[in-house]
């Protein structure tokens, strides 16, 4: 391979495009024996690498579907980082049983959109397979994977705000997944930031006037 060429591992190309490994190294392979594929698949002890400027024809050569050109994950999509603290399943066990069932008739919403979908995430360096953030659609993946995960029914708004304005990412994350084990159903948007809001670090003042109230 020469240097002034940047070539993909078989990790890198799948971060680009939704394949398993088996089917990546085969279709590599039949890429590679096409007129001119010399010059965009190299084979190095018995490792293969694609080109980085073949990377579109290849994806279009077999018609295959770009990690490209996803959208970015926000609020309204679980990553499988998420996801494992709500089913307790291992995140590799999760994500080979979510590729299966993304594209299943039964995990898609009224409206057709499914409910399973990739996802840019960190900001969009990487991809990973989200969940719509909704309880049926928890409760209906949780059916598919054989296990039970803990309803508390309808949210109640408690209005417990905190009155800090700066939150650290770890901060944040945590509460999101502390909400996500208590597993409220949400119906509106206001009960999701009540929650949130709630769930937040308060300042000092705010925990000395919880613990004074626990005295008196």
């Amino acid at each position: 391979m020469k240097a002034s060429k940047i070539w993909y591992g078989c990790k890198k190309i799948r971060q680009c495009v939704d394949i398993e490994q088996q089917d990546l190294i085969e279709k590599l392979e039949i890429f590679r024996n096409m007129y001119g594929g010399r010059s965009r698949v190299a084979v190095r002890k018995g490792e293969y690498f694609l080109r980085k400027s073949a990377v579109t024809q290849f994806i279009k050569t077999f018609n295959l579907v770009s990690l490209c050109d996803v959208p970015v994950q926000d609020s309204n999509w679980l990553p499988i980082s998420k996801l494992v603290q709500i089913f307790k399943i291992k995140a590799p066990d999760l994500h080979a049983q979510m590729r299966v069932l993304k594209d299943d008739d039964s995990m898609c919403a009224k409206n057709g959109m499914r409910l399973i979908q990739f996802r840019k995430t960190a900001h969009g360096r990487y991809v990973s397979l989200c969940l719509f953030n909704s309880y049926a659609a928890k409760q209906r993946l949780a059916k598919k994977l054989g296990v039970q995960i803990k309803n508390n029914g309808p949210y109640t708004m408690q209005y417990e705000w905190t009155d800090e304005t700066n939150f650290s990412d770890d901060e944040i994350d945590t509460a999101i997944l502390h909400l996500m084990k208590k597993n409220y159903k949400f119906i509106t948007e206001e009960q999701c930031a009540d929650a949130l809001l709630s769930e937040l670090p308060k300042t000092p003042e705010q925990i000395l006037m919880k613990k004074l109230e626990h005295v008196y």
